[in-house]
């Protein structure tokens, strides 16, 4: 009865020390109710588009067949949604799309530090917008149009504002190229600065500090000027001594005799017409 008595307490002692094993073994993920971290779980596609918008083109914005330009994916983050620069970021295609070529080396542009008074302060971050640059070539026997292709993103959010990691989405993104004929290329045309351009001093105006006189009288002037060179070019008649070189000068006195006489002759031939008629 004794040993009985004494290995029931060990089997008892051994069951309990198996059940705290067994907890010990389980993994929380499989825990009824059990939610990953926001870091650990994917960001679904439709989450993504509500804080990434993203606009395609390419650099030039036409490109001819055989040559090689630049894609632009411009990614437009909205919110407080913020991409860390030391976060995850990958972009994901397939280097041949038809008649595009795209190279394997893609680059994004350098981030900005985060403001001073931001939880994120002292990290380089993408807050307002992102550009992603993939070198890319057009076969030579590529058509004039429009050449579409896809790519993804691979991300991770964070919030701005209280600098919580909102985990890593994928989203994916088609654009288009344009090919046809080659954009003209500008010409680049040399000017001179102002400073080495010569410019003669204008020719300083007469002023005639006495003259108040209206723009038809300097006018007047000038032709009487004119008028009076052009006769002193013409030689004048011979007249002998005649002082004024056989001019005729008139003057008023001579005026006033000329019209007593004509005025003197019309009233002598009335009155021998009054006189004839009376006989």
């Amino acid at each position: 009865m004794r040993p009985a008595i004494l290995l029931a307490p060990l089997l008892l002692a051994a069951t309990l020390v198996g059940q705290k094993g067994d907890e010990r073994e389980v993994d929380p993920r499989d825990k009824p109710g059990f939610r990953p971290a926001a870091e650990e779980q994917p960001l679904s596609e439709q989450f993504l588009d509500r804080f990434l918008s993203t606009v395609v083109g390419s650099r030039p914005r036409r490109l001819a067949p055989g040559e090689t330009g630049t894609i632009k994916v411009i990614l437009a983050l909205r919110g407080a949604a913020a991409i860390v620069a030391e976060h995850p970021f990958e972009v994901r295609y397939t280097p041949q799309q038809g008649p595009l070529l795209l190279g394997s080396e893609w680059t994004i542009d350098d981030p900005a530090p985060a403001a001073a008074d931001s939880v994120l302060a002292g990290q380089a971050v993408y807050a307002n917008t992102a550009i992603v640059s993939i070198p890319v070539r057009i076969a030579d026997d590529a058509k004039h149009g429009q050449h579409w292709l896809n790519l993804a993103i691979e991300c991770e959010l964070t919030n701005s504002t209280t600098g919580k990691r909102l985990g890593i989405g994928k989203k994916s993104i088609r654009g288009s190229v344009q090919v046809g004929a080659p954009l003209p290329t500008p010409t680049n045309v040399e000017v001179e600065p102002p400073d080495s351009i010569s410019r003669e001093p204008a020719a300083e105006r007469e002023v005639i500090p006495d003259l108040d006189r209206g723009t038809a009288d300097r006018n007047r002037d000038t032709e009487a000027d004119l008028r009076a060179a052009e006769l002193d070019d013409v030689e004048p008649i011979s007249g002998g001594d005649d002082p004024d070189g056989g001019w005729t000068t008139v003057t008023e006195e001579d005026s006033s005799s000329v019209t007593l006489m004509i005025v003197g002759g019309l009233f002598l031939l009335a009155l021998i017409a009054v006189v004839a008629r009376r006989r």
